[in-house]
């Protein structure tokens, strides 16, 4: 019978060491909750070590009792399914939050940035931006003659096409570089460390490619855009002062106003905004 219960109490504290181990993977995991999950695996070693004089009582002076091994036992494999339970549960979370932060930070149909997330990152860009002195340019685009795609094709189309021109622009730029949908057919991209020279070149060289880019088939007919689209240039220390988040509406809107002077000059064009 001795033998029985110090198997039990070996058992259980196995269990127990176990469960410590888990409850420190669980504490490199979620590092936001680590105070209060610090105290699982105190908790369990504070445990271990007042069953220890138990077994040395066992194993020395022959001091067992049956029941309370057992019951030690139990507390110590349900310790043990809690805590895996826990580890499993922060897993799925994690899933989840990695899920949800993409979902936040591209547009689900197109891949690109979020609008939300290419102002953060102009923001960010324009702080950067004020230390360094570099420009940075603001490209709006916009499919000409959408709704023609949308109302000849069905929008089901209208989806394949913006899909393809948001891989194709993406691909022209840079890592350095941002491309976000900021409206059903508009599209902005972010240069950073360029000027208004240098910006053309990449607007004129991205429109030209989206004229000759095949978007769609449907029936045997390729589904061919043309795009336009408007430049402005942030150039450090020549505005008055203002906030980044100032600074980034008033380049979004000037380089929209840009991109609807060339809608008004004929369409399939580049404009940059000037005062």
């Amino acid at each position: 019978m001795k033998y029985l219960v110090i198997s039990i109490y070996v058992l259980a504290i196995g269990l127990q060491i176990y469960s410590v181990w888990f409850a420190f993977k669980l504490l490199k995991k979620v590092k936001s909750y680590a105070y209060s999950i610090f105290f699982i695996p105190l908790g369990l070693l504070i445990i271990i070590f007042d069953k220890l004089y138990y077994l040395i009582d066992c194993c020395l002076l022959g001091q067992y009792r049956i029941p309370e091994a057992i019951t030690y036992l139990l507390i110590s494999f349900f310790v043990l399914i809690g805590v895996v339970g826990l580890h499993k549960l922060f897993n799925v979370l994690e899933d989840q939050n990695e899920k949800l932060e993409l979902i936040s930070k591209t547009d689900h149909l197109t891949k690109a940035l979020s609008r939300l997330e290419i102002e953060s990152q102009i923001i960010q860009e324009i702080k950067r931006s004020e230390r360094s002195k570099h420009p940075i340019a603001f490209v709006m685009l916009d499919i000409d003659h959408f709704k023609k795609v949308n109302d000849s094709y069905g929008h089901g189309v209208g989806d394949l096409v913006l899909q393809a021109l948001s891989k194709y622009c993406a691909s022209q730029l840079r890592t350095v570089d941002a491309f976000g949908r900021v409206g059903g057919e508009e599209f902005l991209m972010m240069l950073a460390d360029t000027d208004e020279s240098e910006a053309l070149l990449v607007a004129e060289r991205i429109r030209e490619g989206v004229a000759s880019l095949v978007c769609a088939k449907v029936a045997g007919d390729e589904i061919k855009i043309q795009i336009s689209l408007g430049i402005s240039v942030y150039e450090p220390g020549l505005d008055a002062p203002e906030t980044p988040i100032q600074l980034m509406k008033k380049y979004f809107r000037r380089s929209d106003l840009a991109m609807y002077k060339a809608k008004q000059s004929g369409r399939n064009q580049t404009k940059c905004w000037h005062e």
